[in-house]
């Protein structure tokens, strides 16, 4: 009730007669004439919107003038809804990071049918300009000089994935975690630490194996098929195309990527942005209007129940995560005596993924339809025996597992 009285107020105020005030050249108040033209209009990517982010494109974003006066505008910033979800409508990360919808008060000069506005906030380290135009059916708007980020960690720095050094190192599961990032680029935690899995090596008794090494060896293994001789490791993969990482002072995180040793580029500018939370958590945002992805459906024969169940346990998965769009996924960070910033995705992330993988896994059609599948592909035909064994204990351990950690390791760039 006090938002539609607000409502009803705003609406009185930019719709009154102004006592000639605000009129341009052949009398007519301006601001009347913004009121019938762009008051509550809100305008995105598909109406006429286009705003810029420090000097680059970014796209999924909505503007709408929500008052006005003789002087200056009300401009409500924000993501765009998504409903490709099956979820209804999904809110996207807002024009600066952590906001989910911003406010900002322009001045602005009519000239004839168009308005010019321009502003330049400053609050502490919280920095902009915003410049643009705005005419029915278009909205030009430009936001630079843009500084959010915190003077605190890694926040405007640069940082090097840390390199892999074969043979200069040795680790096993008791070793101390900020030991082992210092040897690789992947950061990798399983609890309990004690966890292991019973492996069939063919010896006639299974060999229990900490967890934590299987996941290491799995990182370092030559899995990743190059052409018919040669297969490289998912480490050496993430090595050779991610050089560094920056976390911009304007939000941006921007990664050095190259498959050239002697050629990087950047990713562009406002697909992942960031906003640190405290001394040990940073949020960051992916805005899926500025990310291409195609994805392809593999069709697989199976019973309709046993992909129902499929379907429930998964759409429960995507409930949980699809607000993160606009919230945030909050990444755990470890600043090491050693010099090593470890950024990871924590045990709250992966504890609803976990739980539905080994609710799956649990169940017997389900079991037997992966089976069914490992056994009639060629390249794995040969190690279904391993693979189902290790399967059949995946629930329990999955079940039993307090936390899963898996992000990546960095040094500060001199």
């Amino acid at each position: 009730m006090l938002a539609s009285l607000a409502s009803v107020s705003l609406l009185a105020s930019c719709g009154k007669d102004d006592g000639g005030k605000g009129g341009n050249d052949n009398g007519e108040n301006d601001v009347q004439w913004i009121t019938d033209n762009f008051l509550n209009v809100a305008y995105n990517d598909e109406s006429g919107l286009v705003l810029s982010y420090s000097d680059a494109i970014d796209l999924g974003k909505v503007v709408t003038v929500t008052a006005c006066d003789d002087e200056t505008l009300t401009l409500t910033l924000g993501g765009i809804n998504l409903e490709d979800f099956g979820l209804g409508a999904i809110a996207t990360p807002g024009v600066f990071p952590g906001e989910k919808s911003s406010t900002v008060t322009v001045g602005y000069t009519r000239v004839g049918d168009v308005l010019e506005i321009g502003t330049e906030v400053k609050e502490g380290a919280y920095a902009f300009t915003l410049t643009g135009t705005l005419a029915k059916g278009s909205y030009v708007i430009d936001i630079k000089n843009v500084t959010v980020a915190a003077n605190a960690a890694f926040a405007g720095m640069k940082l090097n994935l840390v390199n892999y050094v074969e043979g200069e190192g040795s680790v096993d599961a008791s070793t101390p975690v900020e030991e082992v990032d210092a040897l690789y680029p992947f950061h990798l935690v399983w609890n309990p630490s004690d966890a292991t899995i019973n492996i069939d090596l063919g010896f006639g008794v299974p060999v229990p194996m900490a967890v934590v090494n299987i996941l290491r060896m799995a990182m370092v293994m030559p899995i990743i098929e190059i052409d018919e001789q040669n297969s490289i490791s998912p480490m050496q993969a993430l090595q050779s195309i991610l050089r560094s990482v920056s976390f911009r002072a304007d939000g941006n995180v921007v990664a050095e990527l190259s498959d050239n040793p002697d050629v990087c580029v950047e990713s562009p500018l406002n697909i992942v942005q960031y906003k640190l939370l405290n001394d040990h958590q940073v949020a960051v945002y992916l805005n899926p209007s500025m990310i291409e992805a195609a994805a392809s459906a593999a069709s697989v024969k199976s019973e309709e129940d046993v992909m129902n169940k499929v379907i429930v346990a998964l759409a429960g998965v995507v409930a949980h995560y699809a607000p993160m769009l606009a919230d945030g996924v909050v990444l755990e960070y470890a600043v090491y005596d050693n010099g090593v910033i470890s950024v990871y995705l924590g045990g709250e992330f992966f504890a609803p993924l976990l739980s539905a993988v080994a609710q799956l896994l649990g169940d017997e059609e389900i079991m037997a339809l992966l089976t069914e599948m490992i056994a009639s592909d060629e390249s794995m035909a040969d190690m279904a025996g391993l693979i189902g064994g290790i399967l059949a204990q995946l629930p329990e351990l999955l079940g039993n597992c307090e936390g899963l950690e898996v992000g990546l390791n960095f040094t500060p760039a001199l």
